[in-house]
């Protein structure tokens, strides 16, 4: 994330040292740390997601698309799924 927002300004990334010295500033503040570990880990959990789950993609007016939703809700509120 570090090397991202010298990018991002165009600017070249710092030598290593300096680097792992940002890096530990970053993560020890304002619960960056935190936040990083929960982009870590959603990002592995969607990659399984990706690799495991196959979706069937199809094309279907909005009207229609409703329908299916609300009648999908109705029946989780029915049967308490």
């Amino acid at each position: 994330m570090v090397i991202q927002q010298f990018s991002q300004y165009g600017v070249p990334a710092p030598e290593d040292e300096k680097l792992a010295e940002l890096a530990t500033s970053y993560l020890q503040s304002e619960n960056n740390g935190e936040r990083v570990e929960r982009i870590i880990r959603d990002n592995k959990v969607f990659d399984v997601l990706k690799k495991e789950v196959k979706l069937d993609m199809i094309e279907m007016p909005y009207l229609e698309f409703v329908d299916k939703v609300n009648e999908k809700t109705q029946h989780e509120v029915e049967h308490h799924h």
